[in-house]
C-alpha cells in the first residue's frame, strides 16, 4: 500500500478454496488503483467472506457471495466495487440515504476505472456508454426509478435504483471529463482525506471541490 503493507485475508468455505487465488488474481492490480485514484488505504486489512447470497462494504471484512468465488474472473467487478466502498461509504459516509450516488454511484464508476488501467481505455469508455445509454432509455420509466430526480433528493424508497448506482457513475465519470484526469484525481484523494472516518453531503462535496482545485464547481453542481 502506499502508507504500508496491507494484510489480505480471504475466508471461504473448504471446497472453494482452490478457487480463491484464481478469483482475486488482480486484486492486488486493482487496489493499487484504488489508492492511486483515492488517496491510502485506510483500514487495517482488506478482508473477503464468502456468503450464502449478496454482497456488502463491511470494513476489513467484505460480504462476498460463494457463487462468485469459482476460479474465474467473472465476478471481478463485484469485489472491485465492494473494494470502492472502502473509500465511499466506508471511510467517507454519505450524510444521508437521500444522497446515496455519493456511495453507490462511485463505487459503479470504479468498476469503469478499473477495466481501463487493466484492459484499456476503450473498455472503460464503452462501459461507460452502456451505462449512459441504460440511464438514459430505463431510469426514469416504470419498474425502475419511475422518474426524474436530482442526485441528492433520492426517494429512499428507491435508494438503491439507477439514480444513486448507475447515473451516479455518469456523473462521477462527467466530473472527471471536466476536471482532467490530474485535477480530478488530486481532489478525489483530497476529499478522502479531508472527511475521512466523516460524512458529507453533495454540497459538502461541492464546496471542498471548488476549494480545492481553485475551479468554481457550482454551476457544474447545478446542472448535474
Amino acid at each position: 500500500g502506499i502508507d504500508e503493507d496491507i494484510p489480505i485475508e480471504i475466508w471461504v468455505r473448504p471446497n472453494d478454496s482452490s478457487n480463491v487465488d484464481n478469483a482475486f488474481a488482480k486484486l492486488h492490480e486493482i487496489t493499487a488503483i484504488l489508492e492511486n485514484s483515492y488517496g491510502p488505504y485506510r483500514w487495517d486489512r482488506i478482508g473477503y467472506v464468502g456468503t450464502g447470497i449478496g454482497a456488502m462494504e463491511h470494513a476489513t471484512n467484505i460480504a462476498y457471495p460463494n457463487g462468485s468465488i469459482n476460479g474465474s474472473l467473472g465476478s471481478e467487478s463485484l469485489y472491485t466495487h465492494e473494494l470502492a466502498h472502502m473509500w465511499f461509504g466506508d471511510n467517507v459516509t454519505c450524510s444521508s440515504a437521500e444522497e446515496m450516488w455519493l456511495n453507490e454511484g462511485w463505487a459503479v464508476f470504479t468498476e469503469a476505472l478499473y477495466r481501463e488501467f487493466i484492459y484499456g481505455k476503450e473498455t472503460y469508455n464503452e462501459y461507460i456508454r452502456d451505462l449512459h445509454a441504460d440511464v438514459i432509455q430505463f431510469c426514469h420509466t416504470p419498474g425502475r426509478d419511475g422518474s426524474y430526480f436530482p442526485l441528492n433528493q433520492i426517494p429512499q424508497e428507491i435508494t438503491y435504483g439507477m439514480s444513486a448506482y448507475d447515473r451516479g457513475a455518469t456523473i462521477a465519470h462527467s466530473l472527471r471529463g471536466y476536471l482532467g484526469d490530474d485535477v480530478f484525481f488530486d481532489a478525489m484523494a483530497g476529499y478522502n482525506e479531508h472527511f475521512k472516518y466523516n460524512y458529507a453531503s453533495s454540497y459538502d462535496m461541492r464546496d471542498f471541490l471548488s476549494s480545492h482545485t481553485g475551479i468554481d464547481l457550482a454551476p457544474w453542481f447545478d446542472n448535474w
